[in-house]
Formats: structure tokens, sequence, C-alpha cells
């Protein structure tokens, strides 16, 4: 996987360039620090779509609904955002979890893309339950031995 000067000039090859390189902080080790980001931001950001889940009826898109009516929720919210950027902005702590100073751009693309699990989490609930319903579940209709084959040609790629 090649990833050209497309996102904040970097340019490396992921497979072949070097995870460490004198001591000095790679395109590599920032992208790694940026999936991280995303991902624990992510996580948090689902706890707050997981608060509020609603009924096939009575479908609830506000995930802050009542989200002062207990107060240690949104101090432990908070008190994760912080410790999360300070990973990634305090060196003492970088070095700690092993993860490299990113730009205010990198931030904010990464608390983008983690609110955009709220927009997933709201399609989410507009797909109804008949349309689920009809999908066919995963190896329907197929022998065990077909099964396998899929599985395994899966896995190849």
């Amino acid at each position: 996987m090649y990833f050209g000067p497309m996102m904040y000039g970097i340019n490396y090859n992921l497979v072949k360039d070097h995870l460490v390189d004198s001591n000095e902080v790679t395109v590599k080790d920032q992208h790694f620090t940026m999936l991280f980001q995303t991902f624990c931001l992510m996580n948090i950001v689902n706890m707050l779509n997981c608060r509020v889940i609603g009924t096939p009826e009575n479908k609830e898109y506000n995930v802050f609904r009542r989200i002062h009516h207990n107060w240690m929720f949104p101090i432990i919210v908070l008190g994760e955002l912080n410790f999360q950027f300070a990973i990634t902005n305090y060196s003492w702590l970088r070095v700690f979890f092993g993860c490299t100073p990113l730009t205010f751009w990198m931030q904010f693309c990464t608390g983008c893309l983690a609110l955009g699990s709220l927009v997933v989490e709201a399609l989410s609930k507009l797909t109804s339950h008949e349309f689920c319903e009809k999908l066919p579940a995963i190896g329907e209709g197929r022998d065990e031995k077909e099964k396998l084959s899929s599985f395994s040609q899966i896995m190849m790629i």
C-alpha cells in the first residue's frame, strides 16, 4: 500500500519503510499515531452513541438527551478526552505510549472522523427492521464445503 503526498505531505511505503529511523519521528510513526488517536476518539464517541438506543417504534436520535442526569458520565468522557489529547501533546506521555506529535490539522481530522460515527449511528437508526430481516444471513443457502472455500478465499486476500 503506497500513500502519496495526498494528505499532510505523507509519502512513504507502508510495508517497506522502517518504523524507527535513528530516533527521529518518521511519517510512519505519525501515521500510526493518527490511527491510534482516531480509534480512541471513535471509542469515546461510541460511548455517547450507546447511551440512547431507543426502540423500533420510538427511535431516539438525540444522544445528548438527559446527559446531565448522571454527572459521572460527562466527567469520565471529558477526562478520557483530555488524557487522549495529552498522550499526543506531552512529550513524557508520548514516549511512554510510543506516540509522535500531531499537528493541529491532524488532530482536527481525527476528531472529524470520530464524530462521523454519530452520522453512522443516525443512519443505522433510519434503516428499518423489515429491511434488515430481508437481508440474507452470511453463508445462507450454502453447504459447509462452500462456506469454508469462500472463507479461505477471503483470508488469502
